[in-house]
């Protein structure tokens, strides 16, 4: 089994372009368009919903543009693993996303949040020995 998208709502295209495409590196395509009664059925929302899909080899995301609909405070979040974490990090800052960092016994738990209120948990990818 594999995760084939991950569908998240952005408040506005250029919000979406800074961060799945800027500063994760994804690529983009679309957008693309879910018909009203489409929306309603599969969202229970009452209006066309345009989206873009950010994506790579190993992840896509669907992003639903829409600036009437907020995310929700939740648990709910997404892990991602960077190669070079702090300069990750660095450019979050610069992009004045804030970056929790929270020390729990020995180890370091890295949470930041999108433009959109999104939580995305941040960890250093593992090193691959050739």
């Amino acid at each position: 089994m594999k995760i084939a998208h991950i569908g998240l709502i952005a408040s506005s295209e250029k919000k979406a372009d800074q961060f799945y495409l800027n500063l994760l590196g994804l690529k983009k395509s679309g957008p693309k368009k879910v018909e009203a009664y489409l929306a309603k059925n599969l969202f229970n929302l009452n209006q066309e919903v345009i989206y873009l899909s950010y994506f790579n080899e190993n992840i896509c995301f669907e992003i639903f543009i829409s600036p009437q609909i907020k995310p929700k405070l939740t648990p709910h979040h997404i892990c991602l693993e960077i190669d070079n974490l702090e300069n990750f990090l660095e450019q979050c800052s610069a992009l004045g996303l804030p970056v929790k960092r929270i020390i729990k016994g020995e180890k370091e738990i890295i949470f930041i949040s999108d433009f959109d209120g999104h939580l995305f948990e941040i960890k250093k990818a593992p090193l691959h020995l050739a």
